[in-house]
């Protein structure tokens, strides 16, 4: 994969044992459930998956800065439902390399809410309806901004179970018709993400 070479550079850093002393490293998987405002269909109806990891430090006894390099699909789905007589289908996938930076409040010892921007660099889309693939369509933005508001809960030491709602604060494509106002100038990604995070163990010296 073209950032792969950005994974292993994380994974190199993080079996460091100087550097494991100033920040807590982290895993991350996880399910989502995505669409795309804008399409004229409603609904989480795309599934898809997340994975990678993360380096956080803290900045004083509540907050802490998070930094996560992750694997994310995201895309919109309608499938047919001849029972009631409909037939369209529609289904579009967005592969995104992302790197959300992340400001994590910590309530209590089992409980933490994050909030922050994530910026997103596709690497590849597909899209596709009833008829078959969709040739020539709008082209989609090369790079997405996002915003992201989430909580994770710890029942087990060290793992957390990571709930995270994800909106586009850039259109990520035009409408086909080309209309744009002030209010609605495209199609943005909307994502609902359940995933676990595994916060490693520091190494003692």
């Amino acid at each position: 994969m073209k950032y792969s070479g950005l994974f292993f550079c994380l994974i190199v850093c993080l079996s460091s044992n100087s550097f494991s002393q100033s920040f807590n490293a982290n895993i991350i998987a996880g399910v989502s459930t995505t669409q795309i405002s804008g399409d004229q269909l409603s609904g989480f109806d795309k599934a898809g998956i997340l994975l990678g990891g993360g380096v956080s430090t803290a900045l004083n006894n509540d907050w802490e800065i998070e930094m996560q390099m992750t694997y994310m699909q995201k895309g919109s789905r309608k499938n047919a439902r001849p029972d009631k007589n409909d037939f369209d289908y529609y289904l579009l996938r967005l592969n995104y390399f992302e790197v959300p930076l992340l400001f994590n409040y910590t309530q209590a010892d089992k409980m933490r809410f994050e909030v922050g921007p994530s910026f997103g660099v596709l690497l590849s889309s597909f899209e596709e309806n009833e008829e078959g693939e969709y040739i020539g369509r709008t082209k989609f933005e090369d790079f997405d901004l996002s915003l992201n508001i989430g909580m994770m809960y710890s029942f087990i030491e060290n793992l957390y179970v990571n709930t995270r709602f994800s909106n586009s604060v850039l259109k990520v494509r035009d409408h086909g018709s080309g209309a744009a106002d002030r209010l609605n100038k495209g199609q943005y990604n909307m994502v609902l993400l359940f995933g676990l995070k595994y916060y490693i163990p520091k190494t003692s010296q």
